[in-house]
């Protein structure tokens, strides 16, 4: 299972990492090790039964043709302009020097002064500086860097996306048949979200993989009560499920979110007496034992800065372990009457319905703002040149619904809503048992992250909030509402045939081949509802993502940054003397070309430098031993701050994508790269 590989990877490569020993020798010889060893655990974990040979070969081939499109376009986003120039840097000086902490030996020790190391994604941490993100991101795209460099890092990722998207229908196999994981494999390949975090270095993909995967095995380990599963075999599964999750952390920070839900989940299965309970939450603990560590060491100013996202965990973690050991104990003592059961299921189904309801009456019932404080001019910006009011606070989440809408269709969320509900039910009266095993996680999350994007909502950025849970549950979901309406067509079809038989073998009467006749019609009745179904699912999707299918962003950054980085000599100090090299191209030139680079006046959002701030900062370097040079994206601001010639090391005409609030976008925009340099007087 892909997602063992890499779990697995991430278990043996990340301790090399962070302690700066990841080179491949060691770190493969140790990895063969532990993705042995998991394999070895998982092997008795039963197969999907009755599944025809045709499925496994059309989801593998929806799943290869993803990838093989992702990877063909992936982008080069080099000069930082975005989160995926983070990792990709990150990336790159990992698979070229091994160790996760990026530099040190800082001029200044890291302390205050005219210059600083900081920088956009990149955090000082004492004399150091650190990528912005968690670190399994990195570690799992390791092998690619080996490889081949840049292009390796891109199609690895669109490797683990293609990976993601057969958990995902792996999943869909499982809960739905087998027959139906073509279609969700489809469905989700083809929305434009899914696809564009496949082409792009981003936490997104890696996060959906180890998810799905996780419930896959959780699935195949707790079984379905019919035998067949060994004890050992079943204890192992659940406590591979428990490491994928725990290992989710790791990858991205948010996944703290499906850990905290995954707290009832435990509490379903030890109510009903199943030791395999304990086995997830041993699981959970191993493998969050690596996110803890990277949590308080590599990543730790990270997870400072947005620990504000962890005060919904610390009120409502405990809460929730409460109330669900509470309700453990109560039900294994009494059990659960079949009146308060039928009350639950009932409660449950509405509560999904009201959810939907607020989530798609939220637009005209209030408009989600953030703090002045945290306001932003880049969004003011956007507004204005979109032609938007001006309101820097807002952020845009009472839209979410919408935009879900724009790549499954109204259709398939009206469909996901009526499964959730008829779900709900189902599952508090027991009559759903696989479902109420793996759909709580990722349902609630999905819930929770169409309530709150927390990200700016500028678009297709944004989308890639949809991609770990809401649009595969979504796609899981409406699917799952098509086979019900479809099976239940053809079961009353299979019902007349059954009555033309027994007429034509004179073991029916007139009136009853007459009614075997009329129930005959349902089977066409069945195939046009599935067509009509699984065209409802694809074609939203196609339609979205038409005018994006082949399109590829950033593409020669990684070339011009590497002729830039020829321009620069040994002993050189680069000096970001604008504010948008000090935005795009101080982590460029510090890991990729290994220049020590620094901002002046330190401060991102500043203009150009002034030359009283440039004195101060040629002369600290000059200090430390170093020849200064200014670095700037325009000729203009350097005739003005050194009397020097000034020459331009690198131009690039290429693309970004578009950053829109109010559509999905349906182009990329213009992106003009330059690089100018000239020796401090």
């Amino acid at each position: 299972m892909p997602a063992l590989l890499v779990g697995g990877w991430l278990v043996a490569a990340y301790p090399l990492a962070r302690a700066g020993h990841a080179t491949p020798l060691p770190t493969m010889l140790l990895a063969t090790a532990v993705i042995g060893g998991l394999l070895l655990a998982a092997r008795r974990l039963p197969p999907i039964p009755d599944t025809p040979m045709w499925t496994v070969l059309a989801t593998v081939g929806v799943s290869v043709a993803f990838g093989l499109i992702s990877a063909a376009r992936h982008a080069e986003p080099v000069v930082l302009r975005r989160d995926p120039g983070v990792y990709l840097i990150t990336t790159h000086w990992l698979a070229s020097h091994g160790g996760l902490a990026t530099t040190g030996g800082l001029i200044g020790g890291g302390a205050p002064g005219p210059i600083t190391a900081a920088s956009p994604g990149f955090y000082l941490q004492g004399d150091t500086v650190v990528p912005q993100f968690m670190s399994g991101t990195a570690t799992a795209l390791l092998p690619g860097g080996w490889l081949a460099g840049w292009a390796g890092i891109g199609v690895l990722l669109a490797v683990y996306a293609a990976a993601g998207l057969l958990a995902v229908a792996g999943l869909v196999a499982r809960l739905v048949g087998p027959r139906w994981a073509p279609v969700a494999a489809l469905a989700l390949g083809l929305s434009l979200p899914q696809l564009l975090t496949a082409r792009t270095a981003l936490s997104e993909p890696i996060s959906q993989l180890l998810l799905f995967g996780a419930l896959c095995l959780l699935l195949d380990a707790i079984g379905d009560g019919t035998g067949g599963l060994s004890r050992q075999s079943g204890r192992a599964g659940a406590a591979l499920a428990g490491l994928l999750l725990g290992l989710g952390p790791l990858v991205r920070f948010d996944f703290v979110r499906e850990l905290l839900l995954l707290i009832p989940v435990l509490g379903w299965l030890a109510a009903r007496r199943r030791p395999e309970w304990l086995w997830v939450a041993g699981g959970v603990l191993t493998g969050g034992a690596f996110a803890a560590v990277d949590a308080f060491g590599p990543s730790r100013s990270y997870v400072v800065a947005v620990l504000y996202l962890l005060r919904p965990v610390a009120v409502g973690g405990p809460l929730l372990l409460l109330t669900t050991a509470g309700a453990v104990a109560l039900i294994r003592r009494r059990g659960v009457p079949a009146r308060l059961r039928r009350r639950l299921a009932v409660a449950g189904a509405v509560a999904v319905v009201a959810a939907a309801g607020f989530l798609s009456l939220r637009p005209w019932l209030h408009i989600a703002r953030q703090p002045v404080d945290d306001s932003t001019p880049i969004l003011a910006g956007l507004q204005r040149d979109q032609q938007l009011p001006v309101d820097g606070t807002r952020t845009y989440a009472e839209q979410s619904l919408r935009w879900l809408s724009w790549y499954v269709g109204w259709p398939a969320i009206a469909l996901a809503v009526a499964a959730a509900a008829a779900l709900a039910w189902a599952a508090l009266r027991g009559v759903a048992n696989r479902w109420a095993l793996a759909l709580p996680v990722p349902l609630a999350s999905a819930v929770l992250v169409l309530y709150r994007p927390a990200i700016t909502p500028d678009h297709p950025w944004a989308d890639r909030r949809l991609v770990p849970t809401v649009l595969p549950v979504a796609v899981l979901l409406a699917v799952a509402a098509v086979a019900w309406l479809t099976r239940a067509a053809r079961g009353r079809a299979a019902r007349g045939r059954a009555a033309r038989g027994r007429a034509a073998r004179g073991r029916a009467t007139p009136g009853q081949a007459a009614g075997g006749g009329w129930l005959a019609g349902r089977w066409l009745a069945g195939t046009v509802t599935a067509v009509v179904g699984v065209t409802g699912l694809v074609v939203p999707a196609a339609l979205a993502t038409a005018p994006m299918l082949t399109a590829r962003t950033e593409l020669g950054e990684s070339a011009a940054v590497d002729t830039a980085c020829a321009a620069f000599g040994p002993g050189d100090v680069a000096l970001a003397v604008d504010a948008r090299t000090r935005q795009e191209l101080i982590p460029a030139l510090r890991l990729v070309c290994e220049v020590p680079t620094y901002a002046v006046p330190g401060e991102p959002g500043d203009a150009t430098a002034t030359p009283a701030e440039l004195a101060a900062a040629v002369s600290e370097v000059r200090a430390a031993g170093g020849h200064p040079v200014l670095v700037a994206q325009s000729a203009e601001p350097l005739p003005k701050l050194s009397r020097t010639p000034q020459r331009q090391v690198a131009a690039l005409d290429t693309t970004e994508q578009q950053r829109l609030l109010d559509r999905p976008p349906t182009r990329l925009a213009p992106l003009r790269v330059e690089i100018w340099v000239a020796p401090a007087d």
